[in-house]
């Protein structure tokens, strides 16, 4: 193998591993959809506590002004932050808000 594909290969595993390692470093917000305390599904039936029937066909939200507050009273807030939930869109789901703390987490907010 020639010093130009030994540099490169190098650099591919380099760069791999940079985005594994920062990926890995951070703290991320799963959401999971329920109505009723049941997973949440597109065009299933729902009955409301009015006893309205309801089937939702779209489900898109945005989450934004996320804060976590720390056990030792620290609230980290991510300003100017909007994230959009797309039920069509798995990944979004999945929010990266921060790197990872040893800290224990009190609460979760968004405003």
């Amino acid at each position: 193998m020639t010093k130009k594909g030994i540099h490169t290969v190098f650099l591919f595993l380099f760069c791999f591993q940079a985005y594994s390692q920062s990926k890995n470093d951070s703290l991320y917000v799963n959401f999971h959809l329920e109505f009723n305390k049941l997973p949440f599904e597109l065009n299933k039936k729902y009955v409301s506590a009015s006893k309205d029937t309801l089937s939702i066909e779209t489900f898109r939200c945005y989450i934004s002004n996320i804060q976590i507050q720390y056990s030792d009273n620290f609230v980290f807030y991510k300003k100017n932050s909007y994230h959009l939930l797309d039920f069509d869109n798995p990944n979004s789901f999945q929010i990266p808000i921060t790197k990872k703390s040893d800290k224990l987490i009190l609460k979760l907010l968004s405003i």
